[in-house]
């Protein structure tokens, strides 16, 4: 049995298919990037005794991490049961939506890790979500498996 048989026996019974296990994985790149960020400023303020450019210089890295802030808090731990998306970010805020709602999806696969686009829309407000997920050589992508899902729901 292929793997895509065994897909589509779990879709249409209904099983839950995993497409990202968890978030922490986020959450470590966070709070170790929030770490250097603040090493690197304390370093530069040691090193010019407070002068204007150690300020500027923390004051940029500072917005350098809340574009990283902003950036990976899209990324989710998602799974599909039945016709349903589930999603749960960083802050644990679960969000479940039918795959019907499913705008756009793309993906690329690079150095065995699957990075995964997704816009939907729910309840009106249109959302973009991100998915990683480290896959073996026999894995299937998390794209041809919500394709997969969305054509039998449909």
């Amino acid at each position: 049995m292929t793997q895509e048989e065994r897909l589509r026996i779990k879709i249409t019974n209904h099983e839950k298919i995993v497409l990202s296990h968890c978030n922490e994985l986020i959450r470590l790149i966070l709070i170790v990037s929030l770490v250097i960020s603040l090493s690197i400023i304390a370093v530069v303020v040691y090193h010019f005794r407070i002068s204007i450019i150690s300020i500027a210089a923390g004051g940029l890295l500072l917005i350098a991490y809340w574009f990283f802030y902003r950036s990976i808090r899209n990324y989710v731990a998602a799974s599909i049961k039945g016709e349903m998306l589930i999603t749960k970010d960083i802050y644990n805020t679960n969000k479940v939506t039918s795959l019907k709602s499913i705008r756009s999806l793309s993906s690329i696969t690079l150095f065995r890790i699957n990075y995964t686009r997704i816009t939907y829309k729910l309840d009106g407000v249109k959302y973009n979500i991100r998915i990683l997920k480290k896959i073996d050589s026999n894995q299937l992508k998390n794209e041809e498996i919500i394709k997969t899902a969305m054509n039998i729901a449909c």
